[in-house]
């Protein structure tokens, strides 16, 4: 997009929905893996699993909230 010499919407468009097709595979590519690896882990791999996303979470929402208070 920052390649185009001027504003060219129709040119905009085709790249926006290019880009849009891309993240859907890559959303719908990302869930068939997870589920595929949920369905080989024991109940202790998917309660670590379980323990490891919601630390992660915390994490994200503690650096978020410390972006926030530094606006």
């Amino acid at each position: 997009m920052t390649a185009l010499p001027a504003y060219d919407e129709a040119a905009l468009r085709e790249v926006a929905q290019k880009y849009a097709a891309t993240n859907t595979n890559i959303i719908v590519e990302r869930a068939k893996i997870r589920l595929e690896l949920r369905a080989v882990l024991t109940k202790q791999q998917l309660q670590q699993l379980e323990e490891l996303k919601s630390k992660a979470d915390g994490q994200v929402s503690e650096r978020l909230d410390t972006v926030i208070g530094e606006l």
